[in-house]
């Protein structure tokens, strides 16, 4: 899933919500009748947008989960996620990634990739030991290629099961 960005705060009552723009996404290659997934710490919400309008690096949006005021302050705060992980991407094309949590802890360099099996996962480095990371789109938030980069939410743990 990619990034779109962070519900900063309610709009109106009738739902509305103004989510700040990641810088690097284009609002132009985003199919808005998809699903999205709005995620705080402790919870995941899938929603369909209803309605949407651009405002410099920011988007109004109305989620069909918030239809009153209520509704959109407690939406404020989730970061706001669409698509799924691509599964065209070629294993030889994310080797040498860095990878990081939420946190900012690094885990590695992606050094192995599987993603042919039904168990798809990665495999990093970091220097003293390997730690396998399922490559599942509840764990991996974002591939920033560019920066060669991908940016993980591990459940509490997992870095403790590959010791």
């Amino acid at each position: 899933m990619v990034l779109l960005g962070k519900i900063s705060k309610s709009r109106g009552n009738k739902g509305e919500v103004i989510c700040k723009i990641s810088p690097e996404i284009n609002l132009s290659n985003i199919d808005f009748s998809g699903e999205f997934k709005l995620k705080s710490k402790k919870h995941t919400k899938t929603t369909k947008m209803e309605s949407y309008s651009e405002r410099g690096s920011s988007l109004i949006a109305k989620f069909d989960i918030s239809n009153s005021i209520n509704d959109a302050l407690g939406l404020v705060g989730y970061d706001v996620y669409y698509g799924e992980l691509r599964s065209d991407i070629s294993s030889l094309s994310l080797e040498g990634y860095l990878v990081f949590d939420v946190s900012g802890l690094g885990w590695g360099k992606v050094c192995k990739v599987d993603l042919a099996g039904p168990n798809k996962m990665i495999e990093t480095f970091d220097g003293t030991e390997y730690i396998i990371i399922p490559f599942d789109d509840s764990i991996i938030l974002k591939i920033n290629s560019s920066e060669k980069t991908i940016l993980i939410d591990p459940p509490d743990g997992l870095k403790n099961l590959n010791k």
